[in-house]
């Protein structure tokens, strides 16, 4: 998940790309008392769909974190939101919150209000927004227009926190996800077989996202250059058809390799997101957590699926709950009493029952 800054913004006060939690901090003082951002603008924003996106980018700045809240320490599963590493980034967020950086409707902002802060007519209503593609804060991402609000946001790298460590999430064990089955009651598996297998080829897994070829895409000349630097694969039609019933996406089965992916050439004129996402997966590369702390995909039995569902579940709720506690100022994570509350409430809930649970399905299977 990525992170985004506010390049007008950012141009306006004369700053550059903060480096550290401290040049973040000064840089949200000076865009507080900036005359150039429209009315009704926030400094750090999210929808409540994604905040926890936006904390752990922050939280990198302290220690590693996972999204799943799971890390293998010494090889153990460990629970993270409760070490003392974390506990220290949880102060600095609600600092934030007090501070006014961080804007206090992210608890409950929709992904919709979001889009239409970005898509302001007076420009873009934040200056730091936590989203996976420019379309998690714009309805109409215009990658043609040097002004639109797609181009002026540009992914913010990790930055550094006060004891140096400098790292964001990665997931090492992405494999997609369950997309095609084939039901007790298909006439011709062999048949839907061989119908899933053919959009595992180049040609049709381009043609998801893209509509048919010739219309919404086409095969490159060599020479073209992608979006890596390589060889490109295929570029995509800037004045194309409407594409409208010409495409799903990514809800098939497809083979969506980096090579692949990146294989998009790089077009003047191009509606394309795919190279201003390449750009910010390289900003973040550098600082990606080692894949030893990963937890990889385990396998459980219907038993303990039942359970870890549930209890994750639950112990997600209490840590989303716990941030805003002391997002809106009932909770103070500098003081003992309320720390130790928060860390207890993981113990009734099951939190020891999930790691041992995750402990054996690892041990099973390493």
């Amino acid at each position: 998940m990525r992170t985004w800054y506010n390049s007008t913004w950012l141009e306006g006060v004369g700053a550059s790309v903060p480096e550290t939690l401290e040049d973040y901090d000064a840089l949200m003082a000076e865009w507080d008392s900036f005359t150039g951002k429209p009315d009704g603008s926030v400094l750090t924003v999210t929808d409540s769909d994604t905040m926890m996106n936006l904390f752990n980018f922050f939280l990198g700045s302290f220690t590693e974190v996972s999204s799943t809240n799971l890390l293998i320490r010494d090889g153990k599963i460990a629970w993270s939101p409760t070490e003392d590493a974390y506990r220290e980034g949880m102060i600095w967020i609600q600092e934030q919150f007090a501070k006014g950086h961080f804007a206090p409707g992210i608890l409950s902002l929709t992904p919709e209000k979001l889009q239409q802060l970005g898509d302001a007519s007076d420009g873009a209503r934040f200056g730091v927004v936590s989203g996976g593609s420019q379309g998690s804060w714009t309805a109409t991402p215009d990658m043609k227009n040097p002004e639109s609000v797609a181009r002026i946001m540009q992914p913010l790298p990790p930055m550094a926190g006060p004891n140096g460590v400098r790292t964001c999430d990665w997931d090492w064990y992405q494999i997609g996800s369950p997309n095609f089955v084939i039901t007790s009651s298909c006439p011709d598996p062999v048949q839907m077989i061989r119908w899933a297998d053919y959009q595992f080829e180049l040609g049709l897994t381009i043609s998801i996202g893209r509509g048919e070829q010739g219309v919404g895409w086409d095969y490159t000349d060599p020479g073209a250059v992608g979006i890596d630097g390589e060889q490109a694969v295929y570029e995509v039609i800037p004045d194309g058809a409407d594409l409208t019933n010409q495409g799903w996406w990514e809800w098939g089965p497809s083979y969506k390799s980096s090579s692949q992916r990146h294989g998009e050439a790089v077009l003047d004129g191009s509606s394309s997101i795919e190279p201003s996402l390449f750009k910010a997966g390289m900003a973040y590369e550098p600082y990606r957590i080692a894949q030893d702390l990963k937890v990889p995909m385990l396998a459980f039995d219907m038993e303990q699926s039942a359970q870890v569902g549930e209890l994750e579940t639950n112990l997600s709720q209490h840590l989303e709950q716990s941030f805003a506690q002391i997002a809106t100022g009932k909770s103070d994570f500098a003081k003992d009493a309320d720390w130790k509350a928060y860390v207890d409430q993981f113990t009734t809930i099951g939190v020891d029952q999930l790691l041992s649970t995750y402990q054996e399905a690892y041990d099973s299977q390493s």
